[in-house]
């Protein structure tokens, strides 16, 4: 896995110039390290329903007063596919993926896991060969 530094957004509550010393010695400190998956750490993620769930929060019922339905073309970086699904999700969102016929067997699978586990995810029937126009 390659790391890469990311700095925390901070809120500038206390009134210091964010160019200042005071500033830059205060928060450097704050500069987390993350790792980015690799592909090969990317197919060997556990895509059971149980560890999908204990990765995110997705709450059984929603305040959220209207829906939203979601329609992507994916085909690669399933472990980002979660991420986003994970930021987006409310029981009551539908979302619909279309996968790309270059993805791998593996993505097909992960993706297939995750519309097993949550009612409100459809992926469709067929697949599209896709390039960067669209």
């Amino acid at each position: 896995m390659r790391l890469h530094a990311i700095q925390l957004s901070l809120c500038n509550h206390i009134n210091i110039p964010l160019t200042s010393d005071v500033f830059k010695h205060t928060f450097t400190s704050r500069v987390k390290q993350i790792q980015q998956p690799t592909v090969e750490d990317d197919e060997k993620i556990d895509v059971s329903c149980e560890k999908v769930r204990s990765r995110g929060y997705y709450a059984n019922a929603s305040d959220n007063p209207f829906s939203i339905a979601y329609i992507r073309i994916v085909y690669k970086d399933y472990h980002l596919q979660e991420l986003l699904f994970n930021l987006m999700y409310s029981p009551t969102n539908v979302f619909c993926y279309a996968i790309d016929k270059k993805a791998t067997k593996v993505f097909h699978q992960q993706m297939q896991n995750l519309s097993e586990c949550f009612s409100n995810v459809h992926l469709t029937a067929t697949e599209y060969e896709v390039d960067s126009a669209g």
